[in-house]
């Protein structure tokens, strides 16, 4: 189904970022205050990098991030110990380092090739766009309201926890509303680590108390599309998207909700 993709084609680089990042430190501190400095602060940034992927898996309960917690604090043990002079450990805990840091580390590729602990922005974007073949208007920078349905707030807030757990969107819980903000990879870390979380210009489905469900899409997202879609249409069928999921998963096919964006065959680092 790749084949047919709206979606232009996307760069993988934003998810080696914190890797450019850490290389590039350790070779500019080897050069000027040598190795032992160099080393010390891969470590460091492992263990800052554990902290924070432990703060997602609190937040969204995705296990993915617990494996990746894991993976950056043995690789924490692992540098810090291996290199003389940085951080004084036992020949026990170094080796407990090196076994976790691979055992964790080649877990986390598994799960991040298998989309385990993919973000599923664009898979969204392309499954709202499938059933769009008007293209004759572009983008409207204002939400669209889609309709008014039948829902409970304790089915919308559980497909919420179901969709933060499997990395689809992010929940915002207000009191008259659930917002589940869809994020790609790169998307993602404007979710978790916010200095304020203003989702507003994002892309969005809203449930609100009395029934009314709104859509925006944003500008970045809809220029994603080869062609410029019906923005009515394509918001209107994002909305009723997460209508068929909130179904879904009330008839017990969370599963299946998976298994249909598995399907499109999306880069798993986008």
């Amino acid at each position: 189904m790749w084949l047919l993709s709206k979606l232009r084609p996307e760069t993988s680089i934003n998810i080696l970022l914190p890797a450019i990042i850490t290389l590039t430190g350790l070779a500019v501190l080897w050069i000027l205050v040598g190795r032992v400095y160099a080393w010390l602060f891969v470590a460091a940034v492992f263990l800052i990098y554990s902290l924070l992927s432990f703060s997602v898996f609190v937040r969204t309960r995705s296990a993915g991030y617990l494996v990746a917690s894991l993976f950056q604090l043995f690789g924490f043990l692992w540098i810090g110990g291996a290199k003389e002079g940085l951080l004084y450990v036992s020949d026990q805990l170094l080796l407990l380092g090196k076994f976790g840091a691979l055992l964790f580390g080649g877990w986390l590729q598994i799960l991040l090739l298998t989309r385990k602990m993919k973000w599923r922005g664009r898979e969204i974007l392309e499954l709202a766009a499938l059933p769009v073949e008007d293209v004759t208007n572009g983008f409207t920078e204002r939400p669209r309201p889609v309709g008014k349905v039948t829902f409970s707030r304790e089915d919308v807030t559980e497909l919420a926890r179901f969709a933060s757990k499997n990395l689809i969107a992010m929940p915002y819980i207000e009191p008259d509303r659930i917002v589940l903000a869809t994020a790609t990879m790169a998307q993602s870390f404007r979710h978790l680590y916010p200095w304020r979380r203003d989702y507003s210009r994002d892309t969005w489905v809203s449930f609100g108390s009395d029934g009314q469900v709104s859509v925006n899409i944003s500008q970045d997202d809809y220029a994603k599309y080869r062609q410029s879609l019906s923005f009515d249409q394509l918001c209107a069928s994002l909305g009723n998207l997460f209508l068929e999921f909130l179904e879904m998963y009330r008839r017990g096919e969370g599963l299946q909700i998976i298994d249909r964006m598995n399907t499109l065959r999306i880069n798993p680092y986008t």
